[in-house]
């Protein structure tokens, strides 16, 4: 009776939509993207070419093969203190990620769509902690990476499923 259940509990997650956190179902339209990014950091252009590669797509090496032209234009990284103690130390960070950029199908016109994505986190700051606090810090910048590479493909997606 166990096998029965957890085979029909799989195709009940499976018929709600429920998908693994980070995958992305690419339209054909973003299966073989030329994926540019001469001005952001290029951890941040390798992060999004695998997130590309992990949903399926094939980079390209020129536009003129490209589905999508993809153009990764500015990152940005901020981090901001949003409390501090009674003796006035900070206590809280806020950090920030933001990633813009450019799309465009080849559909004969070279007009691009500009949009940025960002993700933010709060974490606690202990000063008596400062070497195990940068490592967290460090930690929850790549976590902040990762998601903003995530939500860019989600937001391309909806981008392609809106013009067709």
């Amino acid at each position: 009776m166990r096998p029965l259940t957890i085979v029909a509990f799989v195709f009940l997650l499976a018929a709600c939509g429920w998908h693994l956190r980070g995958s992305v179902g690419l339209p054909d339209q973003l299966k073989s993207p030329y994926l540019t990014g001469k001005n952001v950091d290029a951890g941040m252009r390798q992060l999004v070419s695998q997130r590309l590669r992990d949903a399926g797509a094939t980079e390209v090496k020129t536009i003129s093969d490209a589905s999508a032209v993809i153009e990764l234009t500015a990152t940005d990284y901020r981090k901001r203190q949003v409390a501090v103690t009674a003796d006035g130390q900070p206590s809280t960070y806020e950090l920030l990620y933001q990633l813009s950029y450019r799309f465009r199908l080849p559909d004969g016109s070279d007009q691009y769509q500009s949009g940025q994505v960002q993700a933010t986190l709060n974490y606690q700051y202990d000063s008596n902690q400062i070497l195990s606090k940068e490592n967290e810090e460090n930690r929850l910048v790549k976590q902040l990476r990762d998601e903003v590479s995530l939500r860019l493909l989600q937001q391309l997606t909806l981008k392609v499923s809106n013009a067709n």
